[in-house]
């Protein structure tokens, strides 16, 4: 195949000019003819200039040269000719991008980012579209935003380039793919090309129906960065914190871990990672107060990714667990008085909320508590299902892995109260109204549970007194548990440090109107009627501000990146449902146009031509033809 090609070769009738041009150009007028009175002066100037001149005859005919080489330029150009790349010519082309947090990434001694080169190789296809040609550009980081439609038009598709932005989020390229394929449905194209650094899960749950171009870039350089940071509750009033430092596989690393505390350094420690490996740090703070844990990444040397040196933990005051406990619930307190770390109340009316309540009385579920625990007592949401009353029930089977559960052994519990499901019920009918059997009875449920984001809250379907469960060494373990359940719903047990992409559930006042404030700009969110403030989209690492009328409620700090993005691995393949799809490392050669550079020099050229015989206003005569 030869390596040029025309994008509009119905351009060639311009060939039908070159005949009318030689012909105009012997046809042209004449220089006028003058008597002198003698010519012997000219004789010795000609003779000179012939001897001087042995191309004369071919310097007569040059204007004619350039007039012809500037017509042949011209109709080139018109022709549209370009030099044949790697690359795809197809009509359409959608370019997913990937913008996820590891395109931050920089190799050692250049200032640009892998963003930066995928930028400049789709900059490179842009200039070089040919006639007919489209491309569509989609940016994808852990969801997928198409940029542009399918146009030609470069000036839209440079400004959409332009405003790219690296979003702190792992790459999705599944979600983009999705995005391709609606666009195939409408306007049909034949291949996709995805720019990326591959940093995502080589598997994909996808029906890949259209051939894809996997173009990977090069590998940035070392990098390390905290991938996790966490806390549990040591004792009554410590806390153990816990970092996770990991590097790239390629490369060896050597940093130092500053651990600040409310903004002053209260520790650091010297990290040596060898590749692809991984260094757990732990040390202990006081939790006596609330407090904010800075933990900052230093590499003593080129580090490829920012965006993981640093993540920010808040930790809440510790304190006992309250729980409220009627006096009528004796087995209860003896229970309770072998649970360290909690304080027993017997009013009500002690606390303005409570931790934990523990009660048969139904009125006591009206107060405020992370975990509940009503004892003998329907909830009135299922009192047309369930039947209570005399007789035996037996335990069948429980949820072992339901936090409250735990390590909890019911074989053989006897139990005095019937629980049963009424005529033509069921379990389904139970879970539709939003509550989860975890106890099954030989005739019934024997305890329910009701989840919402601020509030655990159990119910046994059966009186403990009427039952052998108090007597069981599992009944101190259960709640236990419900203590530990409190303290996790508190954030008193074990706090995580925030990934990017969606700020954690708050809770607030119901239906209210709160402004987000961040790295990423500024947004406006409503909770819904029970108080929650969720899903709200935070793509970049910084400090997250929540404000009701203008009053601040709440800070969140978001520090950390997926694993993968510290990584810094691309995979060699994209492996589909029964398919797989090789990258294609290196930049690859797109079709050049060449009609630029031939108009170019034709106007070169027309200046030289204008320059050269037109710079007098009697035109170039050769030396010697005039006036001696």
């Amino acid at each position: 195949m030869s390596p040029f090609g025309f994008t509009a070769l119905s351009g060639a009738w311009l060939f039908l000019l070159i005949p009318p041009l030689v012909i105009f150009y012997f046809l042209k007028l004449k220089r006028p003819r003058i008597e002198i009175p003698s010519l012997v002066l000219w004789q010795q100037v000609l003779q000179d200039s012939r001897v001087n001149s042995p191309f004369q005859r071919f310097k007569r005919n040059l204007l004619l040269f350039l007039q012809l080489l500037l017509l042949l330029l011209l109709i080139l150009a018109a022709m549209q000719p370009f030099w044949r790349g790697e690359a795809s010519r197809a009509q359409r082309l959608p370019i997913l991008i990937d913008v996820s947090a590891s395109m931050d990434a920089r190799h050692e001694g250049s200032k640009d980012t892998q963003l930066d080169e995928a930028k400049k190789r789709i900059t490179q296809r842009i200039d070089n579209l040919l006639r007919g040609q489209k491309i569509c550009l989609v940016a994808f980081g852990d969801r997928a935003k198409k940029l542009t439609p399918f146009t030609n038009n470069k000036r839209i598709l440079k400004a959409a380039l332009d405003n790219l932005a690296i979003l702190d989020v792992p790459g999705n390229p599944e979600d983009a793919l999705r995005m391709a394929q609606a666009l195939n449905s409408r306007e049909p194209f034949d291949e996709v090309l995805m720019i990326t650094d591959g940093n995502f899960p080589e598997r994909s749950d996808f029906e890949l129906s259209y051939a894809l171009d996997y173009e990977r870039l090069p590998p940035a350089g070392p990098n390390a960065g905290i991938t996790s940071l966490n806390a549990q509750r040591s004792g009554d009033l410590s806390w153990d914190v816990f970092v996770n430092v990991e590097g790239n596989p390629a490369f060896a690393v050597k940093a130092t871990i500053h651990i600040e505390q409310d903004g002053q350094e209260i520790d650091r420690q010297a990290i040596a990672l060898e590749p692809g490996a991984a260094e757990r740090l732990i040390f202990q703070v006081p939790g006596e107060t609330e407090t904010t844990l800075r933990v900052r990444l230093d590499p003593q040397a080129f580090d490829a990714l920012a965006a993981d040196n640093t993540a920010a933990i808040e930790l809440p005051a510790l304190r006992k667990v309250w729980v409220y406990c009627p006096k009528s619930l004796s087995t209860y307190h003896k229970a309770l008085a072998g649970v360290e770390g909690i304080r027993v109340y017997h009013d009500s009316d002690a606390q303005a909320n409570f931790d934990v309540v523990i009660s048969d009385n139904k009125a006591d579920q009206s107060l405020g508590y992370a975990a509940g625990l009503f004892v003998g007592m329907k909830p009135d949401a299922l009192a047309d299902l369930i039947d209570s009353g005399e007789g035996v029930s037996d335990v069948v089977d429980w949820e072992r892995n339901d936090p409250l559960l735990q390590h909890v052994n019911l074989t053989d519990v006897v139990i005095q109260n019937k629980s049963a499901y009424k005529e033509g019920i069921s379990e389904a009918d139970i879970e539709k109204r939003d509550f989860s059997i975890l106890v099954h009875g030989s005739q019934g449920p024997l305890l329910v549970r009701r989840v919402s984001e601020s509030e655990r809250a159990y119910f046994l379907l059966f009186h403990t007194d009427y039952s052998t469960l108090p007597f069981r060494i599992g009944f101190p373990i259960l709640l236990t548990n419900l203590k530990e359940l409190a303290n996790n719903q508190l954030g008193m047990h074990e706090v995580r440090a925030h990934r990017t992409g969606v700020l954690p559930p708050l809770q607030t006042n119901p239906s209210g109107t709160f402004h987000i404030t961040g790295p990423g700009g500024q947004q406006d969110r409503q909770s819904n009627e029970s108080g929650l403030l969720n899903g709200i989209p935070a793509p970049k690492v910084g400090t997250y501000v929540v404000a009701e009328n203008g009053q601040p409620i709440r800070t969140v700090h978001l520090g950390l990146l997926n694993p993968l993005e510290t990584r810094l691995t691309g995979v060699e393949k994209l492996v589909f449902n029964q398919l797989s799809v090789e990258a294609k490392p290196g930049k690859k050669k797109t079709d050049r146009n060449l009609w630029p550079l031939m108009t170019l020099l034709a106007f070169v050229l027309l200046l030289i031509e204008w320059g050269f015989y037109q710079r007098k206003p009697g035109g170039w005569v050769p030396r010697g033809a005039g006036s001696p």
